[in-house]
């Protein structure tokens, strides 16, 4: 079925749960006999995909629990004895006196001030008779059903309600934004975007669901009543809820319809027959039967998004996000973190008569409220069997999924039949609505003619009036001239007025022709006007009898619808903790990552180190071996040197005996041809006496240049083989390097890994933080609305104990303490009017504060937002610096009478923050205390600004 279907006629159920589909997910059944508290520990128990964070601090508690519940900071008295009381069962007994203190009712008043009106401006009911109402409400501990029931139904006129018509009155009765309003603050959804169309976001919010609740209000008027200068609420009998999408141009028509219901039924009146009082310009509208009376039944019980709303704005109250968040955003798509646990809430909270008190008690008691804001410790063991749970999430998910099908088939099925069935009421619909407009438009002329009977029945009456007097004076006038015949003017006036009444008495008889030919003329008109209802009623018979066949597949397509939207919403809600269960498991692989990471980091740096030890060797086997190089380089030059001077000196050598050698060689030739030619002989004997140290030296220059030759080449190949060995280690050098270089980048890939994966670790587990958050496993940071800020400055500060004091003193006047001291029940009153009185008073410091702190008028008020105006005010503005002036017993004045700067920063701590200083902020106080020695009243007062504008105090943790 697509949305257009679902937006011609169709009421939106899915907010009804029913019992059977409920079940299905129901780990177990609470014991009857268990408190409300631990049933609601036990359900959300089930739901957590984390581990539960312990529970908040005595400090941290004391401070949340009396800010929550009374509005304000405990005073330092209080946070001391609270902390020294040694009772195990302290909480719950402070609860139980916070909850019967008279600031509990003066809080919430202003709590549900502000989520029922979202500070929007006075327009008809001032804000003092509006907060009073609300004042007593809480003191009363009025039902919740009962609250609203009176702000639906009040009108204005009865001054002891007419502070509930605030609600509608200073809306101006304007349709629209109480239809809004009315579906976001007491049935929990936004509708908004659906005025014009289905809702582009939300596929289960639908133009008829937007003109089903904007039925109940768009007969509601604003009425002027002028002799009391008041505004009243009227309401008229007529105006329908018309609608067409502006996309799909489909146009339809709603009656009355609740979330989650079908249209409600309504008493039909004919025409003439419609108020108890008609509206005129002077008479206030009041219908037979009234819309916002039966919006008003949506209180009686039996309304799934009306009983479960409080609930949920209740414990986002109080845990600083609902169980569906937004509290305005109810629907399928967006289910409750523990479905189970608002289910619980609701059933409780309609068992006790919808008691908001007892409710808030219940919740401040659970472990789920008192939890710390601190998140888990160890959160290992949780995520170790996450994976577990995924098969039977994920079981339940089809089976779920199959009974969507097989309802949305059967729903399909009787909406087309449904639609057939609308062709047959069709006709007669239409001709109904002509005959209530012909209807209508003879009602004019019957209206007209009364108005001009009653004209002239109006001016008969003043005619006989005057005839009457001018009767009386003529008899008079003829006495007179009876008593006086001579006198001239006396006898002229008897004429006169004796002719007088002959005139006048004529014009009355014209008037009285007229009358009676206007009486016929109403009745005439009254006659046709009564045929027109008759005809209309007949044609209202006809429709009603076309319907017969709609009206009996409607309720069977509605419990098709309820069961379709039912496990559609178990669905998502299944889906949704499949979600937060992923993202355990992806944590759980985020930091399974990281420990593989890290664990291999020190294996690379070691691989990384051995190869880094194992370059440095191969360093030194290179340095070595080219200084093997460079003195084998140094041999071969040396030798090289000795051969070229041996060889030179052969040279030289042989150049020196050459010529005896030519010369012998010569002679010997010449001894031939001469033979025994004893000159030549001689000369022959000289010459190999003188060759012979010659030849003698050349062997021996020959020996030397053999010798240098072996040498030069054995230096030569002692070079090669020292080049060849530092050529190696060179290459084995440029290996281990390599090496070294894989290994470091290595390490830094490991290290970019751990970088990587411990950024996704973090992503991953703010992801998972938040869903935990969610579910509620530790405490959701909690900004102090402008009330509570206001109120906590005032107690901090020591302003509010003198406005207590001075509010008592008044009361005092008229209640003397004493008189009342032994009847609880009046002391307990007497308390209530004291701090009621302080509110009043208070109020201008109040306002300031909204005006800085709070959201914009007709807004919701729990958004969170710094700006430097809020800063300037706290540090400069004359308000907060006047409470921190020493004055009286204020805090100012108790640190300056401390001269132990530890003391100071303790007293400070335990007034500002409700708990103790930690060492580093008493070493702060001091070191600061001592460098302003000279002027420590202002560095006192200057402490206690920045204490009051810090972000701590802001919260409620």
């Amino acid at each position: 079925m697509n949305r257009s279907q679902l937006s011609a006629i169709s009421p939106t159920c899915w907010g009804l749960l029913p019992a059977v589909l409920a079940c299905l997910l129901t780990a177990g059944t609470a014991s009857a006999q268990e408190p409300l508290h631990q049933r609601i520990d036990t359900v959300l128990e089930q739901s957590l995909t984390g581990p539960a964070t312990t529970l908040a601090s005595e400090t941290e508690f004391v401070r949340r629990i009396t800010l929550d519940l009374v509005g304000t900071l405990p005073t330092p008295d209080e946070t001391k004895a609270f902390l020294a009381d040694a009772d195990p069962d302290k909480r719950s007994k402070l609860i139980e006196r916070l909850l019967a203190d008279p600031r509990f009712p003066l809080h919430w008043a202003e709590v549900f001030d502000v989520l029922l009106m979202e500070r929007r401006p006075d327009q008809y009911v001032p804000h003092a008779d509006w907060i009073k109402y609300l004042q007593a409400s809480f003191q009363q501990n009025k039902p919740w059903n009962a609250l609203a029931r009176e702000l639906f139904l009040a009108d204005g006129t009865d001054p002891a309600t007419r502070p509930a018509a605030k609600f509608f009155l200073d809306r101006n009765a304007e349709p629209h934004i109480l239809t809004r309003d009315v579906g976001r603050i007491f049935f929990g959804v936004d509708l908004q975007c659906a005025q014009c169309h289905d809702h582009p976001l939300v596929d289960h919010y639908l133009q008829s669901d937007y003109y089903g609740l904007h039925a109940f209000v768009n007969r509601t008027v604003l009425f002027h009543d002028e002799p009391a200068k008041l505004r009243h609420l009227g309401e008229k009998a007529e105006g329908e809820a018309d609608y067409q999408s502006v996309f799909t141009k489909d146009a339809s028509r709603s009656r009355p319809r609740l979330i989650g219901g079908l249209e409600l039924e309504e008493p039909h009146f004919a025409l003439d027959d419609e108020y108890i009082a008609a509206p005129t310009d002077k008479v206030r509208p009041v219908p037979k039967f009234s819309r916002r009376t039966l919006l008003a039944k949506a209180t009686e019980g039996g309304n799934a998004a009306f009983d479960r709303n409080i609930p949920n704005r209740l414990w986002a109250n109080l845990l600083g996000r609902g169980l569906v968040h937004p509290v305005d955003w109810h629907h399928p798509g967006n289910p409750a973190t523990s479905p189970e646990t608002l289910d619980l809430l609701t059933q409780e909270f309609v068992t006790s008569g919808y008691n908001i008190k007892a409710l808030i008690q219940q919740i401040v008691l659970s472990q789920a409220y008192q939890r710390s804001i601190d998140p888990p410790a160890d959160i290992t063991a949780k995520l170790a069997i996450v994976p577990a749970q995924l098969p039977p999430l994920d079981q339940k998910i089809q089976e779920l999924e199959a009974t969507v099908t097989t309802a949305s088939d059967e729903q399909t099925k009787l909406y087309q039949e449904m639609m057939e069935a609308r062709k047959i009421f069709a006709e007669p619909e239409q001709a109904y609505q002509k005959a209530v407009q012909a209807a209508l438009a003879l009602k004019k002329p019957w209206t007209d003619a009364q108005a001009a009977l009653a004209k002239t029945q109006g001016d008969v009456t003043a005619k006989q009036a005057v005839i009457a007097a001018l009767t009386e004076a003529a008899a008079k006038a003829a006495e007179a001239a009876k008593l006086l015949p001579n006198d001239a003017e006396v006898t002229q006036a008897s004429t006169t007025f004796a002719n007088k009444v002959t005139s006048t008495t004529t014009e009355l008889a014209a008037l009285q022709q007229t009358a009676t030919d206007q009486t016929a003329a109403v009745e005439a008109a009254r006659v046709k006007w009564q045929e027109g209802v008759t005809a209309a009623e007949g044609a209202y018979q006809t429709y009603m009898a076309a319907t017969a066949t709609w009206e009996t597949i409607k309720p069977k397509w509605h419990a098709a619808r309820v069961t379709t939207l039912a496990a559609a919403s178990q669905v998502e809600a299944l889906r949704s903790q499949r979600d937060r269960w992923q993202k355990s498991i992806e944590l759980a692989q985020s930091m399974d990552q990281l420990a593989a990471a890290q664990a291999a980091l020190p294996v690379a740096q070691s691989a990384m180190t051995q190869a880094q030890q194992a370059m440095t060797e191969q360093q030194s086997v290179v340095t070595a071996a080219t200084n093997t190089v460079n003195t084998t380089t140094q041999e071969v030059q040396t030798a090289q040197q000795q051969l070229e001077t041996a060889k030179t000196e052969l040279t030289n050598r042989t150049v020196v005996a050459k010529p005896v050698s030519d010369a012998m060689a010569d002679l010997e030739l010449a001894l031939q041809k001469l033979a025994g030619d004893a000159e030549l002989t001689d000369v022959q004997a000289k010459l190999k006496a003188r060759f012979e140290p010659l030849a003698s030296a050349i062997k021996e220059a020959e020996g030397v240049t053999t010798t240098r030759t072996a040498e030069h080449q054995a230096a030569t190949s002692k070079l090669q083989a020292a080049e060849q060995t530092l050529a190696a280690a060179t290459v084995e050098l440029t290996a281990r390097q390599q090496m070294l270089a894989e290994k470091t980048t290595a390490v830094q890939q490991s290290q970019d890994q751990i970088t990587t994966t411990e950024t996704g670790m973090r992503t991953a587990q703010d992801q998972v933080m938040k869903t935990w958050e969610r579910e509620f496993v530790s405490r959701v940071e909690k900004p102090l609305s402008p009330e509570q800020l206001t109120y906590s400055m005032a107690v901090a500060s020591g302003m509010l104990a003198a406005q207590i004091a001075a509010a008592d003193a008044e009361i005092e006047k008229t209640v003397p303490k004493a008189s009342v001291a032994e009847d609880a029940t009046k002391l307990a009153a007497r308390e209530f009017q004291v701090h009621q009185l302080v509110r009043e008073r208070m109020r201008g410091h109040v306002n300031a504060f909204i005006n800085l702190y709070g959201s914009g008028a007709g807004q919701p008020q729990d958004q969170f937002f710094a700006t430097v105006d809020q800063a300037l005010f706290v540090a400069n503005g004359g308000t907060v610096r006047s409470w921190v002036n020493p004055a009286g017993n204020n805090l100012a004045t108790r640190l300056n009478a401390l001269t132990e700067p530890a003391a100071v920063a303790e007293e400070l701590y335990v007034s500002v923050f409700a708990r103790s200083a930690r060492p580093e902020e008493v070493a702060h106080v001091t070191d600061y205390l001592a460098a302003r020695a000279n002027e420590r009243p202002q560095a006192i007062q200057e402490l206690v600004w920045a204490m009051l504008s810090s972000a701590e105090f802001r919260f409620n943790l």
